[in-house]
């Protein structure tokens, strides 16, 4: 991927409803790439490019344990070290972040969120700018991931009322259940993109009486491994979103969608 120029438009592709009170808390697309010309002087390059809209720096702290098992001599031992690097650049809004390191690039689009289409365009502008930079070989793989926080005002109810998805309670074990998480990976159609699925509930706060909230948590990565076209890795970031907002219409009734105020 040698030279890709990304500052074409939004795409008008996005399947997906209009919704008043959306429940995205983080929508983000991440880029692996196989190597890179990556050196120290990166951060600061690319900084002084994105530094009007991102002023905002940070290096979070990041740490790793290695562990050790001598089996011969029935010996456990751990040690921490230092985590890979990664900086991170936000907005002075804070709604929009993006996380560089080697062989990676990360756009993050926090509340409040609007559609894909409003920040699509950006993830491609600062994209183009950091690949300029470090001048990616090849793609490794690619995704894009929503995580979704949907409150439901109400203690006790029927999950079908809202979700098409939920837990199945064996037999004789009451119909009443507590904390669960779902999860699992579906092969999509599209070339290479599984989609992990997850649901599960968020511990709510000890105050909170009169609602719940669930974590719908969907992740649809590409396993590329290649050198991609400007048109073949916007088509990719575009399967990918589509797949996520199907598995989310796929999930939840019109009652929900009436709780969210579909436009």
């Amino acid at each position: 991927m040698p030279t890709m120029s990304m500052s074409e438009g939004p795409s008008q592709t996005d399947s997906g409803r209009l919704y008043r009170n959306p429940p995205v808390v983080e929508a983000l697309c991440e880029v692996y790439f196989t190597s890179s010309n990556w050196d120290d002087s990166i951060p600061d390059s690319f900084y002084e490019e994105i530094k009007d809209r991102f002023p905002i720096q940070e290096e979070p702290l990041s740490r790793q344990v290695d562990l050790t098992l001598d089996v011969p001599n029935d010996k456990f031992s751990s040690a921490i070290q230092p985590g890979p690097f990664r900086k991170l650049f936000r907005t002075a809004e804070g709604d929009q972040i993006i996380q560089i390191a080697e062989n990676l690039f990360v756009f993050n689009q926090l509340t409040p969120y609007s559609s894909f289409q409003s920040w699509e365009s950006v993830f491609y502008e600062v994209l183009d700018i950091f690949v300029k930079l470090v001048s990616p070989h090849a793609v490794d793989r690619l995704g894009v991931r929503y995580l979704n926080h949907v409150s439901i005002p109400e203690r006790r109810f029927q999950m079908s009322d809202y979700f098409t998805v939920f837990p199945i309670i064996p037999l004789g074990s009451g119909n009443v259940h507590g904390n669960f998480l779902i999860n699992c990976v579906i092969p999509q159609a599209d070339e290479g993109h599984f989609l992990t699925f997850s649901f599960s509930t968020i511990v709510p706060e000890p105050t909170d009486e009169i609602s719940q909230t669930f974590l719908l948590d969907l992740y649809d990565q590409a396993f590329l491994g290649r050198t991609l076209s400007e048109s073949e890795f916007k088509s990719h970031v575009r399967v990918a979103h589509g797949n996520v907002v199907q598995a989310f219409e796929g999930s939840i009734t019109d009652r929900l969608r009436a709780l969210i105020n579909e436009e």
